[in-house]
């Protein structure tokens, strides 16, 4: 498994700097960033993931929503506003899901809830710095 600093460190960093596309995918971590229950998404799919992972997802879910940021914007808008992903990739089974994605992307995020993520969570937020 690569962690998301040694990700950014060993694969996108390099790969940015040579000139070469970075596509992101996997996202939405088997569906516990589109904003359901982790838990229960854990529990219906019969998907094993780290605790650690599975916690930080409950985390930050209710802290989206305490400030009313739906989960899906936040998870899609992390890799779309990174300047070295070059596409991100979302998986979809239906119109509807494609259609709820495209808004999720419109929704605005202020920067001051992405540096608030980063703090809180230790999530980098690589285009604000």
């Amino acid at each position: 498994r690569v962690s998301q600093d040694s990700a950014y460190r060993e694969i996108i960093e390099p790969a940015h700097a040579r000139g070469m596309g970075v596509f992101a995918a996997m996202l939405l971590m088997y569906g516990m960033l589109t904003g359901e229950d982790p838990n229960e998404i854990v529990k219906r799919r019969g998907i094993k993931v780290q605790q650690r992972d599975l916690q930080l997802a409950c985390d930050v879910r209710e802290w989206a929503m305490q400030r009313e940021i739906p989960m899906l914007a936040l998870a899609l808008q992390y890799c779309t506003n990174d300047p070295r992903i070059s596409s991100t990739l979302v998986g979809a089974s239906s119109p509807d899901q494609i259609i709820a994605d495209v808004k999720a992307i419109e929704i605005p995020i202020r920067d001051e809830d992405w540096r608030e993520l980063n703090e809180k969570f230790g999530i980098p937020i690589r285009w604000l710095q």
